[in-house]
């Protein structure tokens, strides 16, 4: 089944955007050693795509034009893509897409989308995530941050059509500080990937992504007891732990938190996916801290407290060692479990 291209009709002639002009980037797509290069390293940073193919190289969105004031500003960029790739794109059932990821330079696992951005493929506007509510009055809104998914506009072409181009202009308001925050230093890439639904990339998680093993996490309760023992003003009691998801306050079943998270803590897989594909924020909801998304990981530590503590309990206060007695658990408790004030060695 083919993708419908919102009605672009192929007429035999090389179309180029007219709003171009002399200063548009023309590219052609990766090298295949290009792209076996580049698919090493995680450039796209988000569980609900994968990267498969590469048109363009990661590049610095830099200005082309000023548009009607000093204010706007605006980026063109010319590229081809290989018939097979577009032949996976165009069919729906194959669930691959082109995006368009603008990021900040400086933090490249942060998606970043500027101030009133507006998007256009082959010369048709191109559909813009949400707004994000302005925090206080006189502050320009932004769009929720995520990819913007370019399949749908592309030209038609058949095997023999390999010079076809396709155009993509980015226009957008480049912030001063004084309406909001700056607008940093911006990179994008174009790219193939292949979706997932929420529950596949739970479900990918579970399978191929490894775990953190429980000699890290210890290491950790270490290090959190030694610093404790070392503030003499700190009292010497246990460490409290939430076995409670902070995103729904529901018992957790795949727990996840990011490597450098310095809390054991940690929160629901499901929920933490389900929450962003709706509105993406990708911080942890414990610390608020912007990792990236691959050091994000099951802990089989956490898993174990879990196992042990029984679905019943909300809450257990750990000891130096890790061994802990449950200080907070439902009215309906579980069998298999022991009492509340109880020491459960792990």
């Amino acid at each position: 089944m083919r993708r419908q291209h919102n009605g672009y009709h192929h007429n035999g002639v090389q179309v180029v955007s007219s709003s171009a002009g002399p200063q548009a980037r023309l590219t052609s797509h990766c090298t295949a050693a290009e792209n076996a290069q580049l698919l090493r390293t995680d450039y796209v940073h988000n569980p609900f795509y994968t990267q498969r193919y590469f048109i363009t190289k990661p590049a610095v969105l830099v200005p082309h034009t000023r548009e009607n004031s000093t204010s706007r500003r605006s980026h063109t960029v010319q590229f081809t893509l290989p018939y097979d790739w577009w032949q996976k794109v165009s069919n729906v059932n194959e669930k691959y897409e082109i995006i368009v990821r603008v990021y900040e330079t400086k933090k490249p696992h942060i998606d970043y989308l500027p101030h009133d951005i507006k998007a256009w493929v082959n010369e048709r506007p191109l559909a813009t995530p949400p707004m994000v509510p302005a925090s206080h009055a006189d502050v320009k809104p932004r769009p929720q941050a995520k990819p913007l998914v370019m399949s749908q506009y592309l030209k038609p072409r058949t095997s023999n059509m390999s010079g076809t181009q396709d155009s993509l202009k980015l226009s957008w308001y480049h912030c001063d500080g004084k309406k909001g925050r700056p607008t940093p230093q911006m990179s994008y890439i174009l790219v193939i990937v292949r979706e997932y639904t929420h529950n596949e990339a739970t479900d990918r998680i579970r399978r191929l992504k490894r775990p953190r093993e429980v000699d890290i996490t210890k290491k950790l309760l270490r290090v959190k007891a030694s610093l404790a023992n070392q503030d003499d003003s700190l009292q010497q009691v246990g460490t409290k732990m939430n076995l409670r998801c902070p995103i729904t306050m529901m018992p957790i079943t795949e727990p996840v938190r990011f490597d450098n998270c310095e809390h054991l803590d940690c929160f629901d897989a499901a929920n933490y996916l389900r929450m962003n594909s709706k509105k993406p924020a990708w911080s942890c909801p414990i610390c608020n801290k912007r990792l990236p998304f691959g050091t994000l990981r099951i802990d089989k530590w956490f898993e174990n407290v879990l196992k042990e503590a029984g679905t019943s309990s909300r809450e257990v206060e750990l000891d130096p060692q890790g061994n802990f007695k449950i200080t907070d658990r439902d009215e309906e408790e579980d069998e298999n479990v022991g009492t509340p004030e109880a020491i459960i060695e792990l």
